[in-house]
């Protein structure tokens, strides 16, 4: 199932790379709990992750160092991921 938040998103720092907050409950539209492996679009850049969470529900998509370079912090990007587990 390809997931497309209707809402773009900012990408924001962290200690280790970078975040994007996912903007719906994971569980509701997903219907997956707890670890969520994912393959993630971020316009022509696709990278594989774990969702982290967040808390009831919402994760955030973790951005490696490597792959925030390609994007400029605070800058709202259309994301789309593939639940891939």
């Amino acid at each position: 199932m390809l997931i497309q938040p209707k809402e773009r998103t900012a990408i924001s720092k962290t200690e280790n790379g970078g975040m994007m907050k996912i903007p719906f409950n994971v569980w509701e539209i997903c219907k997956r709990e707890g670890d969520v492996p994912v393959k993630v679009r971020i316009g022509e850049t696709v990278f594989v992750c774990n969702l982290e969470p967040e808390g009831n529900g919402y994760y955030n998509i973790p951005i490696q160092g490597s792959i925030l370079q390609q994007f400029e912090l605070g800058k709202e990007y259309s994301v789309t991921f593939r639940i891939t587990k």
